[in-house]
């Protein structure tokens, strides 16, 4: 009842598996007016049409069985802390498998195989599948026939050539600080989150051309504005829409933000409770689906207006129970989507990848 009060108060509507537990939505927030919101579908990338969102019912283990290293079918594979995750056009998803320094690859049958790099050899070196290795991969991206990983622990960004696997580094040491965000626009731009550098960065492939969207580096802040006015503090999980519009989980801030990209202007969507250190971000329609890291949950933002939902999890309840939703998550991480409509997201804490559905 506390926290309905305090909700309320602050004029949130906040909803728990569609209920409120503060507010009437009278005074719901409201997006700014000169926010440009696609609709449906609204994914940059190259990706099939992917209908409208299913009535998500479930929580269930989609692979994983624990801390450690195994390909394999399902719950008979293993993985490591895994981070960013990205699905292709053909339902496979591609896992930056962090503590094990690999790329692994989870396809239509959830069947888990090892994409690029060598086990547990956290170092940086570029070559064939079997030859590269990583540091310390976080975030992960897809633009149609590359994969774009930001290997944090080397502060890079490797590009990995599909099919083949082919790794090289396209960013090297010394521009970016621990990147933790990335995503692909698919006419040959990436945006990064140069996290430690607290701003978003901008990479055209061709060239190598970077500049930076907004923030300002090594300045903190939570403070909305256009171009280098606008702070960050620890910015995440990137997510672009068709209308030019880039989402950022702004972990450190407890924020999601929003940048119109043809202007620079950012805007605060959302901010403080029930948000806690958000990091994956997955865009459906008008709907934003947000791992909310440490209040152990997955959140949906209402882009028209602003309502945040607890889709998946029990706020402040570290623990992992499959069954109907909400059922319980323990440290969702990063987010896709899958053709079929239906949402995965990786559990650090837990080492799987689970799938609401």
């Amino acid at each position: 009842m506390l926290l309905a009060a305090v909700l309320g108060a602050a004029g949130c509507q906040f909803l728990v598996n569609g209920l409120s537990i503060g507010g009437d939505g009278s005074d719901a927030a409201v997006p700014p007016a000169d926010l440009a919101i696609a609709s449906a579908p609204d994914l940059a990338t190259p990706s099939p049409d992917l209908g409208p969102a299913p009535r998500f019912s479930r929580l269930d283990l989609y692979a994983g069985s624990g801390y450690g290293f195994a390909d394999g079918l399902g719950p008979a594979a293993q993985l490591a802390n895994p981070n960013g995750i990205v699905a292709d056009g053909a339902g496979n998803l591609y896992v930056a498998d962090t503590n094990n320094a690999l790329i692994r690859m989870i396809d239509a049958n959830a069947n888990v195989t090892t994409v690029a790099g060598r086990l547990g050899q956290q170092t940086e070196n570029d070559g064939a599948a079997d030859q590269a290795a990583f540091d310390h991969p976080e975030a992960i991206a897809w633009d149609g026939t590359s994969l774009w990983v930001t290997d944090f622990g080397a502060s890079t960004v490797r590009q990995i050539v599909m099919p083949g696997a082919a790794v090289s580094t396209l960013v090297d040491q010394g521009t970016l600080n621990s990147p933790k965000g990335i995503v692909a626009d698919g006419a040959g731009n990436l945006y990064v989150s140069d996290s430690s550098n607290a701003v978003i960065r901008k990479i055209v492939v061709s060239g190598v051309q970077i500049s930076i969207v907004a923030g300002a580096v090594g300045q903190t802040g939570l403070t909305d504005g256009v171009g280098g006015a606008a702070r960050f503090n620890e910015p995440r999980g990137l997510v672009l829409d068709g209308a030019g519009t880039l989402y950022v989980a702004d972990g450190a801030n407890n924020a999601i933000r929003a940048i119109t990209l043809a202007s620079g202007k950012v805007v605060t969507l959302a901010s403080g409770a029930p948000l806690r250190f958000p990091r994956g971000l997955v865009l459906d329609g008008n709907t934003l689906y947000i791992g909310n890291t440490e209040n152990n949950c997955v959140l949906e933002l209402a882009l028209d207006t602003l309502k945040l939902t607890v889709l998946a999890g029990v706020p402040g309840t570290a623990a992992q129970q499959p069954g109907p939703l909400p059922a319980e998550t323990f440290s969702p991480w990063g987010l896709a989507r899958l053709p079929s409509g239906a949402l995965v997201y990786t559990d650090n804490a837990s080492n799987d990848v689970m799938i609401i559905h």
